[in-house]
């Protein structure tokens, strides 16, 4: 989705409490921007990235005192399977398209993974030019 898509469905979730143009946010990442909103009842929080105008990041901090951890990821076992990644801080299940993970504290997690290796490589290759800066520098000394 895109942003203004994703604003419209905000606006209408009764799950959300989206406040308006307060809740955008920019990231210092250029082509990024963050909608940050409210939750009701069963979400305490959601954050929503966006990269090139376009959906790619949500994050859900759950509300613990109306669920936990357990019944989350006992749902997510009955609609996906078993987790391919399963540790102490996080659940993950992942195809070539999406990431969703169920992390701690009670948090899920969404991700387009195109856009997480686009993004990736972007900043791989920005830390590469830092560290050839870095020894040329260092080999001028």
């Amino acid at each position: 989705m895109d942003r203004d898509t994703t604003i419209a469905a905000l606006k209408k979730d009764p799950v959300f409490s989206y406040r308006g143009p307060e809740d955008l946010s920019l990231l210092p990442s250029p082509n990024q921007s963050l909608i940050e909103v409210t939750g009701l009842s069963f979400v305490k929080r959601g954050f929503f990235q966006f990269y090139e105008g376009k959906l790619w990041t949500m994050i859900l901090e759950l509300n613990t005192d109306k669920v936990d951890h357990y019944s989350v990821y006992t749902s997510l076992v009955a609609k996906y399977g078993e987790p391919g990644l399963l540790n102490p801080k996080e659940a993950r299940w992942e195809d070539k398209a999406t990431r969703m993970a169920i992390e701690r504290p009670l948090t899920l997690r969404y991700m387009d993974m195109a856009v997480y290796a686009k993004i990736s490589a972007g900043e791989s290759a920005k830390v590469s030019t830092e560290e050839l800066d870095r020894q040329g520098f260092l080999g001028g000394l």
